[in-house]
């Protein structure tokens, strides 16, 4: 058995076959008035043991009197039926595949899609965890994230979590906040911050995520209870001291040695 559909871009592979299949002198007048584009397309297909995804791109081309197009696969994945896993093509991860291919690989899963801010922590190892049905909820997906580093070491609340990604309005990545959470005396403070007050977290996160680099820097903490104006106040303290401490040490890399062999 074998199956091939066309599961994204369907309208515009009718049309640019349909031109494939005209006299050359049509093709010709199209090709050079600038009216054939490039276009994208994903396809499927499915045979007894596999099922592969493809996002293809195809560029017009015309010589020696033909029209014909030029592919390039932009990325694709391969499901392997015997033992419910996945490879993704190229290196990639799975968060990086084009929509298409990640909702139809839910659906073989028997999965609903869930929303970015988990679909965004989904490694392709979680993807297989997910599909052998090692794992079998969302917070099971936020558990098996939170066993990488660094976060493995903050033991987050990953039932807060859960809540936070499912009630919040909010697209929320969550390696956007590791250098809260490593800045963070508490990281769980992060993340009851983001639970008590589910509609208006994120208008504090990008100040914090600010401060937390800097303090990062020179070897301080952030507190993410800190009110607006104390928040502003140790801003302005942090770059100050990180300034100083540019000063003491401008001028060691190495300038006045240049002479010297370097250990790298």
């Amino acid at each position: 058995m074998e199956q091939i559909t066309i599961i994204q871009g369907k309208e515009s592979y009718d049309q640019h076959k349909f031109l494939l299949e005209q006299n050359v002198d049509y093709q010709r007048l199209k090709f050079y008035r600038g009216v054939i584009y490039a276009f994208n397309f994903v396809n499927k297909k499915e045979i007894d043991t596999h099922i592969y995804w493809s996002s293809c791109h195809k560029k017009p081309m015309f010589e020696n009197n033909k029209l014909f197009y030029k592919s390039e696969t932009l990325h694709g994945a391969t499901y392997d039926k015997q033992t419910k896993k996945f490879k993704i093509w190229f290196g990639k991860n799975f968060n990086r595949l084009d929509s298409t291919i990640v909702e139809d690989i839910f659906k073989t899963m028997s999965w609903d899609a869930p929303n970015s801010s988990y679909l965004c922590l989904i490694t392709n190892g979680i993807l297989n965890k997910l599909s052998t049905g090692k794992i079998r909820s969302t917070q099971g997906i936020i558990d098996a994230f939170c066993k990488y580093n660094p976060y493995r070491k903050f033991n987050l609340d990953t039932e807060k979590l859960d809540k936070i990604f499912t009630n919040s309005n909010s697209f929320i990545n969550l390696r956007d906040y590791k250098h809260m959470f490593l800045a963070s005396d508490n990281p769980n403070d992060v993340i009851n911050y983001m639970h008590d007050n589910m509609s208006t977290f994120y208008i504090k996160m990008h100040e914090m995520q600010q401060i937390s680099s800097i303090a990062l820097s020179i070897g301080k903490t952030v507190d993410i209870n800190w009110s607006n104006e104390y928040i502003s106040e140790m801003l302005t303290r942090y770059h100050e001291e990180r300034r100083n401490l540019e000063r003491i040490h401008e001028g060691l890399l190495g300038l006045e040695r240049v002479h010297e062999d370097l250990p790298f």
